[in-house]
């Protein structure tokens, strides 16, 4: 009876409702990928959606797995666990808007490759400077027939950044491999004084940028404000760590404010960097948008909105 009753609900209702708790965890999107397979090929593509490869071997046994799905009957390097997870018809790196590496050094060139449709990435400083040097070739992939390209944007994440974060960049060294495609960038570590670190002119998209506070403050005022008045950059963030730096932070923006008001300010709230990040790609606030929101609090509050 309750089967019965379940059948007469309208499918495009079930698929909404289905979609819907996809969306909601990892763990819920690998129940309904048990259900039948029906939901299972709705379910997969927002189980991929979202990849955490927080180790060496995770990417490396991610490679493995992009190499088993692109080469079905040619399968020298994959490992016993990405054997398991191969997926007839269905390609997972297309479906991977956002992508946490760690020590992804070895495998990052062939990882974003193969993850063209990706839009928010968190990387390790090494991995991003190789990736400033080395140009895409998809050589996990034959020639024909030929893989779209990458055309989304991409919002970027330097998890260990320091200031030698646009060294490649600044050297001459970039090829075009990300840098004309990337229009947010957080670096995630304090830096050290060093004014080239504030060069952003590598990258002609670049609209919103965001550091530590500390970060800011460790350079010359001059280089931040020339910073600030870059006609592309919409937004300078500053990321304050704690309650500690909160009256300094609210100086700095109160200084800087008088002639810039693309800087902006938010606070951390206790949240691991993955955590909040993960948090934010999954649907929550953006820190652009806790940014505008601090910021407009801060300003409120002396009286300068």
């Amino acid at each position: 009876m309750e089967n019965n009753l379940f059948m007469k609900f309208p499918p495009e209702v079930v698929w909404h409702i289905f979609e819907h708790a996809a969306r909601s965890s990892t763990p819920t999107c690998k129940a309904l990928c048990l259900v039948n397979s029906w939901c299972r090929q709705l379910a997969l593509a927002y189980l991929f959606s979202t990849v955490i490869l927080p180790t060496e071997a995770a990417v490396k046994d991610f490679r493995a797995m992009i190499f088993l799905q692109a080469n079905p009957n040619d399968d020298p390097t994959a490992t016993r666990g990405s054997q398991k997870l191969r997926l007839p018809d269905f390609v997972p790196s297309e479906h991977v808007q956002n992508l946490w590496m760690e020590d992804a050094y070895n495998g990052v060139q062939k990882v974003m490759e193969s993850c063209y449709n990706a839009e928010h990435v968190a990387m390790d400083q090494e991995s991003f400077l190789h990736l400033m040097y080395v140009p895409l070739v998809r050589s996990y992939f034959a020639p024909e027939p030929s893989l779209p390209e990458r055309s989304h944007l991409l919002q970027l994440v330097i998890i260990d950044a320091d200031h030698r974060w646009n060294r490649a960049s600044r050297q001459g060294g970039s090829q075009g491999l990300l840098s004309t495609g990337i229009t947010h960038i957080r670096l995630a570590s304090p830096m050290t004084r060093d004014s080239d670190a504030l060069d952003i002119t590598p990258f002609p998209q670049l609209t919103h940028f965001a550091m530590p506070l500390v970060s800011c403050l460790a350079q010359d005022p001059i280089v931040v404000i020339g910073l600030l008045q870059n006609s592309n950059l919409q937004m300078l963030v500053c990321v304050i760590s704690g309650s500690d730096e909160r009256e300094l932070a609210r100086t700095w923006l109160r200084d800087v404010r008088k002639d810039c008001t693309n800087a902006c300010l938010v606070e951390s709230f206790g949240l691991r960097l993955r955590e909040e990040w993960e948090a934010e790609v999954r649907g929550g606030k953006s820190i652009w948008e806790k940014a505008l929101a601090y910021t407009r609090m801060v300003l409120e509050v002396d009286g300068l909105a």
